[in-house]
C-alpha cells in the first residue's frame, strides 16, 4: 500500500475540518537519503492531487489552508523549511536535506521541539498542526515517550509515524 496515499487520506480527512499544518520531520540519516527523495516524489503526486481536490469550491464550505514545513532531525533538530502554501517547498527541502552523521536519532525531543515550534506559530485559532515523522529507527531518546505524548496531547498536535518503527502510530 502507498504510504503517501494513507497520509493523503489523514490530510485530506483533517482539512475536511479545519486549516492545517503539516510538518515533514524527516530523520537525516545517510541511509534514508534514498527513502527521503523517494517519499518527496510520492508526496509530489499526492499534493497534485490534493491540490487539484481543493481547487474546486464547496458550496456552502470555507476554503481550508494547507500549509507545509520540513525539519530534519538526528542528534539534533533544525528547521529546514518554514511554513509555506506551495507544498513543493516542502518536497524540495526533502531532496536538499544535509545529512546528520552522528549516528543518534532522538526522535522524541525532536517531536517536542518540532509540536512546541509549530503551535507557537499557528496557534490553534489558525487550524490543527500533524507531523508526519519519517524514519527508520524507534530512536535513542525512548524515555521521552510518555512526555512527548503528554505534550503532544496538551498542544493539541497529530503526530504520524512512517517507517518500519511506528513509535507514536
Amino acid at each position: 500500500r502507498d504510504v503517501a496515499l494513507d497520509v493523503g487520506e489523514e490530510i485530506k480527512d483533517k482539512l475536511s475540518k479545519d486549516s492545517l499544518l503539516v510538518v515533514w520531520l524527516l530523520d537525516g540519516s545517510l541511509s534514508l537519503v534514498d527513502n527521503r527523495a523517494e517519499l518527496a516524489a510520492h508526496l509530489d503526486i499526492m499534493y497534485a492531487n490534493l491540490d487539484q481536490q481543493l481547487s474546486v469550491p464547496v458550496k456552502g464550505k470555507k476554503k481550508r489552508l494547507l500549509m507545509n514545513s520540513t525539519v530534519g532531525f538526528g542528534q539534533g533538530v533544525q528547521a529546514i523549511s518554514p511554513p509555506y502554501r506551495v507544498s513543493t517547498r516542502a518536497t524540495v527541502a526533502m531532496r536538499e536535506m544535509g545529512v546528520d552523521a552522528s549516528g543518534t536519532e532522538n526522535v522524541c525531543q525532536s517531536i517536542i521541539w518540532t509540536a512546541i515550534q509549530a503551535r507557537a506559530g499557528w496557534d490553534e485559532n489558525r487550524g490543527q498542526v500533524m507531523i508526519v515523522v519519517f524514519t527508520d529507527e524507534s530512536g535513542d531518546d525512548m524515555f521521552l515517550l510518555e512526555e512527548t505524548i503528554e505534550i503532544c496531547r496538551q498542544l493539541k498536535v497529530s503526530v504520524s509515524v512512517i517507517g518500519p518503527t511506528a513509535i507514536l502510530g
